[in-house]
């Protein structure tokens, strides 16, 4: 894999999805089993739930639902973030994401991990290939160190159905 590249096709901009509310394709999003959660918190260039106290597994309506309304919170928190940026980035829909159900003082939640679908090169190499087309990804936290705010990560509460704590990884 051509990780030192990375860094570079990340700076090439895309428009923001300009159609209401975009949707999420399931099969870009898979839940961690309990056993591997922690491993979505080993993230090197943003901030995780701090205090985490155990794991769980989410069920298929608790993904729906976060899934339902993670594209009104995400949009504004991307705004917010690109206020010193001059250009968008990956359109919501063509994120992968990886969840794991987390216990924080008492409350169970879920992190949620996000990456771009897509990372063309400088080469031409589709950098995310290597865990979109193979099932690394499925299995496998993908940690990006850098890499802009194309990759972020935030928590959902599924009993009060809000999210919270938006970061996205260090500049370019």
């Amino acid at each position: 894999m051509k990780w030192g590249s990375l860094i570079m096709v990340l700076a090439i901009c895309s428009p923001m999805h300009a159609s209401g509310q975009p949707t999420f394709d399931p099969r870009d999003g898979v839940v961690f089993p309990a056993n591997k959660v922690r491993e979505l918190l080993r993230q090197c260039s943003r901030d995780t739930p701090q205090h985490v106290t155990g794991t769980w597994l989410p069920s298929k309506a608790q993904i729906r639902d976060l899934e339902t309304g993670l594209p009104a919170t995400f949009v504004p928190a991307l705004k917010r973030q690109r206020n010193n940026y001059k250009c968008a980035t990956t359109p919501l829909p063509t994120y992968g994401r990886e969840y794991g159900g987390i216990v924080v003082g008492g409350r169970k939640l879920i992190y949620i991990n996000a990456f771009p679908n897509r990372m063309i090169d400088f080469d031409g190499y589709d950098l995310a290939q290597d865990w979109k087309h193979g099932d690394g990804w499925l299995r496998t936290a993908v940690v990006v160190c850098d890499g802009g705010h194309g990759f972020w990560g935030a928590v959902y509460d599924p009993e009060r159905k809000t999210f919270s704590e938006f970061a996205f990884n260090g500049a370019l």
